[in-house]
């Protein structure tokens, strides 16, 4: 498992404790009780569909003002990220909260491939993020993996696949040209926000 330092030095922004322990576990709980519905995976046109052969996780219902405080908290970091990915940043799109139990997953993808036929909604992401709401002692598998080259191409890094599974509240943004996905989970349940800047 690669750590955060070498992720960050492949040109991931990490940021380590984006959530405070007791914020984690407080959402941690609300994410537990929440309503939960089969995520989509696939863009049909411009909606969402289920494939379970890419996709498979849950997409947890949170309350108006979970969302609203965790768009705002995500809004703080808007100007960093600019600056560090070299990129105008003007929003945050709201935020996805996910839960993957056993067997879910999400195969290697794009959050942006740049594809003629590709929505207006997708093409205009610059910028992907993950925040971790929960970690390895909730779960097991579940990581989050890309292809080195892929974060990285001038490196000269071979085509190597890099993990990550970093402690709960940690923050993990990057190219969404990248590819990426996420392992298995084999026990337990990960949680996750995820969003794009635009």
């Amino acid at each position: 498992m690669a750590s955060a330092d070498l992720l960050s030095d492949l040109g991931l922004f990490v940021r380590s404790e984006f959530l405070a322990p007791d914020e984690c576990s407080a959402l941690k709980d609300q994410l537990r009780s929440s309503q939960q519905r089969q995520a989509g995976a696939v863009l049909d046109g411009s909606r969402l569909v289920v494939d379970e052969m890419t996709r498979r996780a849950a997409e947890v219902s949170v309350p108006q003002e979970t969302t609203a405080a965790i768009t705002a908290r995500l809004g703080t970091l808007r100007p960093e990220l600019a600056a560090y990915f070299g990129k105008t940043l003007t929003s945050v799109r709201k935020p996805r909260f996910l839960a993957y139990g056993p067997a879910d997953h999400f195969i290697f993808h794009r959050d942006r491939d740049d594809s003629p036929d590709e929505p207006q909604e997708v093409s205009v992401r610059k910028v992907s993020a993950v925040v971790f709401v929960n970690d390895w002692r909730d779960y097991r598998g579940g990581a989050l993996q890309f292809y080195a080259r892929d974060l990285s191409p001038d490196s000269g890094l071979p085509e190597g696949k890099v993990s990550l599974d970093p402690e709960a509240g940690t923050l993990v943004a990057f190219d969404p040209h990248a590819r990426h996905q996420v392992q298995p989970v084999r026990s337990g349940t990960r949680f996750t926000i995820v969003t794009w800047f635009i």
